[in-house]
C-alpha cells in the first residue's frame, strides 16, 4: 500500500487530492506512474510532465517505490 498526494492539476484530473492504493511489491516509479494513469484516465495527461516523490525525494525511472511510502504526484508550477 502508499499514500498517494495529488497537487494543483493532479488533484483535479483524479478528483481527489489523496488516496492509498495497493501495489505490487517493489514497482518502478515507471510503473507506478503507468498504474495511476490507468487508475485516472484524465490524470495520464498530465504524467509525463510531473515530478514524482517517494518519501520527499524526487524519484524517477527504475527506481523502487517501497511498500508503505508516501508518493506525491505535482505538477508542473510557474511563477516568478
Amino acid at each position: 500500500m502508499v499514500l498517494v498526494h495529488y497537487y494543483g492539476g493532479t488533484a483535479e484530473a483524479t478528483g481527489t487530492t489523496e488516496e492509498t492504493i495497493e501495489l505490487p511489491i517493489d514497482l518502478t516509479v515507471d510503473q507506478v506512474l503507468e498504474h495511476l494513469g490507468k487508475l485516472h484516465s484524465d490524470l495520464g495527461r498530465v504524467l509525463g510532465v510531473c515530478t514524482l516523490f517517494v518519501n520527499g525525494f524526487a524519484a524517477r525511472g527504475d527506481q523502487t517505490v517501497p511498500d508503505g511510502a508516501q508518493v506525491d504526484v505535482l505538477p508542473p508550477f510557474a511563477g516568478g
